[in-house]
């Protein structure tokens, strides 16, 4: 009967061993294949991440054209503007003189 609680014990204990040594492989494997996972996962973020960084660099660059350009159209109306209104000034008062004058 020894013999029989001794094989036992000791493949009782084999048992616990093997399944220590298969469950720490597999927490082993599963912890690459995660961390494989992650990785790419993170590498894929990344990469989202720089494309939404340069639309908003190449946003921000259209912005600030269009603003110069607005400026600089602006600047060009006004003195467009003020010539003709010295235009305009000048024929108002010549016309006034004509009329002054009874000639028209």
């Amino acid at each position: 009967m020894g013999n029989k609680v001794t094989s036992l014990i000791s493949s009782t204990a084999a048992l616990k061993w093997l399944l220590g040594v298969t469950l720490t492989g597999l927490s082993t494997v599963s912890g690459f294949v995660m961390k494989r996972l992650f990785g790419a996962a993170k590498a894929k973020i990344q990469q989202f991440e720089d494309g939404i960084t340069a639309i908003n660099n190449k946003v921000d660059l259209a912005v600030n054209n269009h603003l110069h350009t607005i400026q600089d159209n602006t600047a060009e109306t006004n003195r467009i503007l003020t010539d003709m209104s010295k235009s305009q000034a000048e024929l108002v008062g010549y016309l006034k003189a004509k009329a002054e004058d009874g000639k028209i």
